[in-house]
């Protein structure tokens, strides 16, 4: 009974996530206001935004932070880009690894 309590506080927690939200509401008015003053920049594709928005979404705040990090810190000129997806999810991070879909693929088993 206790892990099921948990387990419905913890989704909710997921669903209601702040930090994702704030993160994912940045990248939304970079898109919509910044990014057309910029002009089409970005080596990769998806673009850069997009990427990171594909990344939250599906590992989470804390991996698809650093996903998008990673992906932001190569989009420079020496870099030739091309295609570049956000890898699957994989449910091997452990603690790490909080996404939504990995949540779902757990309880299917």
């Amino acid at each position: 009974m206790r892990n099921d309590l948990l387990k419905k506080v913890w989704s909710g927690v997921k669903k209601y996530n702040p930090l994702l939200w704030l993160a994912v509401g940045l990248v939304k008015f970079y898109q919509l206001f910044i990014s057309p003053l910029l002009g089409p920049r970005c080596r990769f594709y998806p673009t850069c935004s997009h990427y990171t928005l594909d990344a939250l979404k599906t590992h989470g705040m804390i991996y698809g932070s650093w996903l998008a990090i990673r992906r932001i810190s190569r989009c420079h000129p020496a870099n030739p880009g091309g295609v570049d997806p956000v890898p699957e999810c994989g449910c091997q991070l452990g603690p790490l690894h909080l996404g939504k879909k990995c949540l779902e693929s757990e309880t299917k088993k």
